[in-house]
């Protein structure tokens, strides 16, 4: 059920492409593709013991991709950031500044931060017969 959210925003992409016949449109649809195919990937797991086998890296490398294609998008799309070359403050950045610099860092980092948390669960810590394995 993971993937239909990202199904029905993967066909209004398509259909933006076919109305306006912009290429972004389709830039997108391949970022929810990516998404929709991370519950698949995982499908296998529940069926396997908890190892590093080539369907644990195949879900990791998926899950991986889909998150830092996702980022990307967020920072040059959503954002809008990653417009502005010149060597000063805002450089990496955008032209006009709504908040300040530091504001716009902090969203960079944190959403880098929150997209790949997920990779502390893919680790067993504590004894063996704890909670958390």
């Amino acid at each position: 059920m993971g993937f239909i959210p990202y199904w029905f925003r993967f066909l209004q992409c398509l259909n933006k492409r076919y109305y306006t016949g912009s290429y972004l449109h389709l830039l997108n649809a391949g970022k929810y593709f990516s998404d929709m195919l991370v519950p698949f990937a995982a499908l296998p797991l529940w069926y396997t013991a908890y190892s590093h086998n080539k369907v644990w890296w195949i879900y990791v490398g998926t899950k991986a991709f889909a998150n830092l294609y996702s980022y990307v998008w967020d920072i040059k799309m959503d954002f809008g950031l990653c417009r502005y070359f010149k060597k000063d403050e805002k450089y990496l950045l955008r032209e006009k500044l709504m908040y300040p610099v530091w504001f716009y860092w902090y969203m960079i980092v944190s959403d880098f931060i929150l997209r790949f948390v997920w990779i502390l669960g893919l680790f067993r810590y504590g004894p063996s017969t704890s909670t958390y394995n």
